[in-house]
């Protein structure tokens, strides 16, 4: 009797997407907390051991998910420049903002994900996947920092702070928008309801403050040199 046919490559990779897209569907319905890798495995309707072939931890499978969400952001940013020739000064803060307004779904799985990246996942993970991991988030964001300056008035330099603080406004204000129901009740009780965080107006407006003032920096320096 022949043994079980194993899976060819493209076979495996259509399952570990089939994981993972399994995984997103079940983010935009719970918390990272409340999804166990039973419940992934049996809405996947593959068997645990399976599941622990792909994927070594929750946490492993939900950043492999984050770098998958890095690619469609880098494909969106390709995408959207491939009509352009370098962009002026106007033009490259108009892109900045609209690719950065496009993230800007504070419920998102996108923002979620980057939300518990270094606190929860990068923070669980061992020694060796942890590398892994990160090795391929540089990679598309190395690329993607590549693409930008290319086409925009901006050097390699300017776009990878550029990104780095697009993340950190992205997540600051996600956690300040994001309160306990205790917390907003307290607030809504002392009348100050107008202190919420609107988090797509705020996040909006503070990149936009940084982006004036990475800018005009740079042409300072460009006219003392």
């Amino acid at each position: 009797m022949g043994g079980k046919r194993a899976l060819t490559e493209e076979a495996k990779h259509e399952k570990r997407e089939h994981i993972m897209d399994t995984a997103y569907c079940l983010l935009c319905k719970k918390s990272f907390q409340d999804i166990k890798m039973v419940d992934i495995a049996k809405e996947s309707s593959v068997s645990k051991g399976t599941l622990f072939n792909y994927f070594c931890t929750k946490e492993h499978l939900f950043a492999c998910l984050l770098i998958r969400e890095y690619h469609k952001r880098y494909e969106l940013v390709q995408k959207k420049l491939s009509g352009h020739d370098r962009m002026d000064a106007a033009e490259s803060k108009r892109f900045v903002l609209e690719e950065f307004e496009s993230l800007l779904d504070g419920g998102s799985p996108y923002i979620r994900m980057e939300r518990m990246k270094t606190t929860i996942l990068e923070k669980n993970m061992d020694r060796e996947t942890t590398v892994k991991v990160k090795r391929a988030m540089f990679r598309i964001m190395e690329e993607m920092i590549t693409l930008i300056a290319g086409k925009s008035c901006m050097e390699m330099e300017m776009v990878e702070e550029l990104i780095m603080a697009q993340n950190a406004i992205l997540v600051g204000y996600a956690n300040l928008s994001v309160l306990p129901v205790n917390v907003v009740e307290a607030i809504d009780e002392l009348g100050l309801s107008h202190k919420k965080v609107d988090f797509r107006k705020e996040a909006l407006r503070a990149m936009e403050y940084y982006l004036d003032g990475m800018m005009s920096s740079c042409q300072e320096s460009k006219r003392l040199t």
